[in-house]
């Protein structure tokens, strides 16, 4: 069967890492994946697809829908979504406010301080929020990105890492 008729699906673990799926295979797997709104939890590994803004864009829509997940790994460095698909990526995670737990890995992707702005506001919102990492290595963030960043983890109240 395929992933889009799994509707009781509570877990997924998907690595897709270093594939080149292209705009079609994003969309498909985007759209797979959101279908499964009663997902606990998403392991998601896209690494090194070649997503760009928009297959991030596809993926973030999707992933917005996921109102019932707690838990949350997503992996989308070497994908060079820049700023504007980390917008997308955070919006989408902002959204998730039943995430207790969340790991976002970005690096490579020519983020620089608007993205992790915008990481930082999402992350912010998630009160619910007890587990947090955020790898943003080898991007572009500044002083002022990485500042954004901790404070908006200093500012959540029930991390226990």
């Amino acid at each position: 069967r395929s992933l889009g008729t799994l509707e009781s699906l509570k877990v997924l673990i998907a690595d897709v890492s270093f594939l080149s799926l292209g705009e079609d295979g994003v969309q498909e797997l985007a759209r797979a994946i959101g279908a499964q709104t009663k997902l606990a939890r998403l392991d998601l590994s896209l690494n090194g697809c070649g997503l760009g803004a928009g297959g991030i864009r596809k993926v973030a829509q999707e992933l917005g829908r996921l109102s019932s997940l707690s838990k949350l790994r997503i992996d989308v460095g070497f994908n060079n979504v820049g700023d504007a698909g980390l917008r997308e990526l955070a919006q989408a995670v902002g959204s998730l406010h039943s995430l207790q737990q969340l790991e976002v890995q970005a690096h490579r992707n020519r983020i620089g301080d608007m993205g992790a702005g915008w990481l930082a506001q999402a992350v912010g919102g998630l009160t619910c929020l007890r587990d947090v990492c955020l790898q943003l290595f080898d991007n572009r963030v500044g002083e002022t990105g990485a500042h954004e960043l901790a404070r908006a983890v200093r500012g959540l109240q029930g991390l226990s890492r």
